[in-house]
């Protein structure tokens, strides 16, 4: 899942249904920065993506649903999720703007914009789709294995062996 379909669906799973009428999320302004590396554990990183996002609503009707509500949730997902994410590649992340634009008594047009950072990473698979290297291969998401337990084996300077030292 991409961080835009995560923000997306925290949106929607939080705000109230008459709020979600006539709301699109899209990404836009697309470009790669190079980062062409293996991963390891069957995966290869071809580049970091970052692309601006914009979610929509057309007709936001903001006399049932305070706007504020849109970004407060926009921010607490920044923090728990594109933070993470995006710090996991080395890319700082800027927080949304948002524009409203009062259309009459009961609506208005709420347009979201902010930057968002991903890896394109692909998994080593024969009936992929994606030729590289003379190996096939399909996007992935990533994954960076991190140890929470290590059992360490070294000599003790005397002569016996082996020292265990247990690190968590």
């Amino acid at each position: 899942m991409s961080l835009l379909d995560s923000m997306t669906g925290f949106v929607r799973s939080n705000m109230p249904e008459r709020a979600m009428e006539g709301f699109d999320s899209l990404m836009d302004e697309v470009r790669f920065v190079p980062a062409a590396r293996d991963l390891g554990a069957g995966q290869y990183r071809l580049a970091i993506m970052h692309y601006t996002v914009t979610l929509e609503w057309v007709r936001f009707p903001y006399r049932v649903c305070d706007p504020q509500l849109v970004m407060a949730l926009l921010l607490v997902w920044y923090m728990s999720e594109a933070a993470a994410a995006m710090g996991s590649i080395n890319t700082d992340y800027e927080l949304p703007e948002i524009d409203v634009e009062k259309l009459d008594e009961e609506t208005a047009i709420v347009l979201v914009t902010g930057s968002l950072a991903e890896p394109l990473d692909l998994t080593e698979d024969p009936e992929g789709p994606i030729p590289l290297d003379g190996r096939r291969w399909r996007l992935a998401q990533s994954s960076v294995w991190v140890a929470e337990h290590a059992t360490l084996f070294f000599g003790s300077g005397d002569g016996t062996w082996p020292v265990q030292s247990e690190v968590s």
